[in-house]
């Protein structure tokens, strides 16, 4: 998927719901606690994608490296990140350092991430705006 495709990708336009902004929001780490403590991880993260600028950031997060989770941004052409949009599925992985879609990606890397479930979030239209996931 080229950049182009993935603005033409983004039909509903999260600025209009202000969920792009940086600042930490109550509802998104109520979110990812929630998501956390339901499925028993030790990790959980939800990111919104933001297809003007070809970004999925991370928007909310627990038990995660705080010092790269508060800053954290990633090109939405990330292998993952283009499967759960084309999906529109959850994303199973059991063994990230064996599976193609996680072996080189930063922030599994970087949180030392060795499983993951990864959920879509679905616009009204039925397009896929943001990530939750668990690690």
């Amino acid at each position: 998927m080229t950049d182009e495709s993935v603005r033409a990708f983004g039909k509903f336009d999260l600025r209009d719901l202000g969920v792009l902004r940086k600042e930490p929001d109550r509802d998104f780490d109520t979110a990812v606690m929630l998501a956390s403590r339901s499925l028993r991880t030790p990790i959980a993260t939800f990111s919104v994608l933001d297809f003007e600028s070809g970004i999925a950031r991370l928007r909310a997060h627990v038990g995660t490296n705080d010092a790269v989770a508060e800053v954290y941004e990633i090109p939405i052409t990330t292998s993952l990140t283009l499967s759960a949009m084309s999906e529109s599925d959850v994303i199973s992985i059991a063994d990230t350092s064996r599976d193609p879609l996680t072996q080189n990606n930063p922030f599994v890397a970087s949180q030392a991430v060795h499983s993951l479930l990864t959920a879509p979030v679905l616009c009204p239209a039925q397009d896929v705006v943001a990530l939750i996931g668990v690690h």
